[in-house]
């Protein structure tokens, strides 16, 4: 019974403290009606622990008040109010309704009032943290608000972008907000952005990268024609074929075959054409190249009609509209017309080869016209380049091509090759005794040095002398400075080949016999000759020591590779400082790029590097460059990949 009357007193001293605390906060909301901050914050905070959800409301109306506002305190008071608004029973929540005139509208209409509070605030900011934080707290709650939040957040971080002038800004833009109205538009400066910054050096490495990392990117056209460009500013044979092999999928490819073309036929001939064909198989135009064969065959005659030249075929069809003021036959290829009295210079096939700014063109040997502009004389290339300047008075093509040429100083000589035989300024006099006492002059090693060893003839046979001193009586019927040494001469003396140095000493014995190629494109190739004893090929060096025995079907020197040896239709490379780097035992070799050598075995390539270090075995039908750090290998019909960095190969995983 004594149990019964303590649980029934101790409930009443509840139900009796708990009245009272709700007094508190209606009191506290009284004050706050009359502005009586003070004890209105006063009576809130007295209730918080014996009646929290009376006091948080109380709270949330304090910091909502225009004396105390608060927007963050507000709403963490409001949502606290909410949450044990939320855990009350249907009784206590209407005593509370009852005494507090709370109600889920009341709550609803306040977060819309504190929602709408702070989204301005944070659109008046343009702070994206701010709007983030709209969202955080009112996105689930209002979803047009929350809308409107999202299109502000979306301008902010769009102009943020912008302000950044980066692709990567922008690439994250896209990413955070990919619904975001602007990404179509922020789509676009991210790819301008992107390619400004990938191609910004212009170098062919940055523009290769980006056309293969950004496929998709609208601006791989521009980034080809950029490439392009690079190789037209070389405009040179070597860079033409640099850019068919390399980018193959070029929307330029075909154009680049073009200059090659044009480029390595600027002398047009049938034997250059024949070249043509021999060095570049995999020409994409071969029907020009029939056509251009067919018509270097013809024989094309001028011809007059109507006042104006043209030229017609052996059967009288006239292929070469007559629209020149004067035609030439063509010589090599290319003949000389005029029209609005200047001369240029056209091949077979109608093109201007040498446009129409010369007064004259006359002379046309060698793959070189002489060309007069304004009285003043020069040498013309049959390609167009001018190789002589036009600042000559008088030029004299003499009966072995050289060229005699005169100009304000004096007298030069220039060899029918276009190197200088004299290239300083004579005076007439010396000029006229020189021609006199040489007249096969090509092989001058002076450009007037009096003391500089040079060639003489005499009686037919050619000696050495220095100055006035006779080193070698002219004796021998060929005597030539070896190309790239010309301390060293090569002489052929009773079909016996000799070398000599520049004292006229012999530094290598007789016995040996004399070149099969031309003598004036002997070199000494890392400190060795190369030569033929009994149909069989060896090296030597200066002193005469056989390096390589004579032993050998054949021996070519290939620059950046070495001395390729042939015995018993097996190759190999050899090389003064290393000996064989590559065994002879391969059908075939060459340099692959510049940092190995493809070689061939049983109709399958593979890969050495310089030093003959096997990359990769002789085990594959092609072997092509596929980017900068990878090739593409096939075998038996299968694809895969070579990673250089990795020094591995890349295949599917099964």
């Amino acid at each position: 019974m004594k149990a019964a009357t303590r649980i029934v007193l101790f409930a009443t001293l509840f139900f009796v403290q708990a009245l009272h605390a709700q007094q508190k906060t209606i009191k506290g909301l009284e004050a706050l009606k009359q502005d009586n901050f003070g004890i209105a914050l006063q009576a809130f905070r007295s209730d918080q622990l014996k009646h929290p959800f009376a006091a948080n409301f109380g709270l949330s109306q304090y910091y909502q008040s225009s004396y105390a506002f608060e927007l963050d305190s507000a709403f963490y008071y409001l949502n606290q109010a909410e949450i044990l608004w939320k855990q009350q029973d249907d009784k206590q929540r209407l005593k509370d309704q009852t005494k507090l005139y709370v109600s889920d509208s009341l709550f609803a209409l306040q977060f819309l009032k504190l929602a709408n509070t702070q989204l301005q605030q944070a659109k008046q900011a343009a702070s994206l943290p701010a709007l983030a934080n709209f969202s955080a707290r009112f996105g689930a709650r209002f979803e047009a608000l929350n809308a409107q939040a999202n299109q502000c957040r979306d301008s902010v971080a769009f102009e943020l972008a912008l302000q950044a002038h980066q692709s990567e800004a922008l690439f994250l833009f896209i990413e955070n907000y990919p619904q975001a109205k602007q990404v179509p538009a922020a789509q676009k400066l991210y790819e301008d952005y992107l390619f400004y910054e990938k191609t910004q050096a212009q170098t062919e490495s940055v523009l290769n990268a980006f056309i293969q990392d950004y496929p998709s990117n609208p601006h791989v056209a521009e980034a080809w024609q950029q490439l392009y460009a690079l190789t037209q500013q070389s405009a040179t044979l070597t860079a033409y074929e640099h850019f068919v092999r390399a980018y193959p999928a070029a929307p330029q490819y075909q154009e680049a075959w073009k200059q090659i073309y044009r480029l390595f036929m600027q002398e047009y001939s049938l034997n250059r054409l024949a070249q043509f064909k021999e060095n570049y198989p995999d020409y994409p135009h071969i029907d020009e190249l029939n056509r251009d064969g067919e018509l270097l065959l013809m024989t094309l005659y001028p011809w007059i009609e109507d006042g104006k030249y043209g030229y017609i075929n052996q059967e009288g069809q006239l292929l070469i509209a007559a629209e020149y003021d004067e035609a030439n036959s063509f010589i090599d290829g290319v003949a000389i017309v005029a029209k609005n009295q200047k001369y240029g210079l056209i091949d077979k096939k109608n093109q201007l080869v040498v446009p129409f700014i010369y007064d004259e063109l006359f002379e046309c040997k060698d793959q070189r016209c002489i060309a007069r502009q304004n009285e003043l004389l020069g040498v013309v290339s049959q390609a167009g380049r001018v190789e002589l300047p036009l600042v000559f008075k008088d030029i004299q093509r003499l009966e072995n091509g050289n060229l005699l040429l005169e100009d304000s100083v004096g007298f030069r000589l220039m060899a029918s090759s276009g190197q200088w035989i004299i290239e300083r300024a004579q005076q007439f006099e010396e000029m006229q005794h020189y021609l006199a006492e040489a007249p096969r002059d090509t092989s001058v090693l002076s450009t007037g040095n009096v003391n500089v060893v040079q060639v003489f003839q005499k009686n037919g046979k050619f000696g050495l002398k220095a100055g006035a001193v006779v080193l070698l009586q002219a004796q021998y019927e060929v005597l030539l400075p070896i190309v790239n040494q010309p301390k060293y001469f090569v002489a052929k003396y009773r079909n016996e080949l000799q070398v000599l140095d520049e004292k006229g000493k012999k530094i290598i014995p007789a016995g040996f016999e004399w070149f099969a190629a031309a003598p004036n494109q002997v070199r000494l190739e890392e400190g060795l000759i190369c030569l033929s004893k009994r149909g069989k090929w060896g090296l030597l060096d200066v002193t005469s020591k056989t390096v390589l025995p004579f032993e050998f079907d054949a021996i070519r020197f290939v620059a950046g590779l070495g001395f390729v040896v042939e015995r018993l239709n097996e190759i190999g490379v050899f090389r003064a400082a290393q000996n064989f780097v590559v065994p002879i035992r391969y059908e075939q070799l060459k340099l692959f790029e510049k940092n190995y050598i493809m070689v061939s075995l049983n109709a399958k390539d593979g890969l050495l590097d310089l030093n003959g270090k096997e990359i990769l075995p002789t085990a594959f039908q092609r072997i092509a460059r596929f980017d900068a750090q990878t090739l593409v290998l096939y075998a038996n019909g299968a694809l895969c990949y070579f990673l250089e960095k990795e020094s591995r190969i890349l295949t599917r995983k099964s």
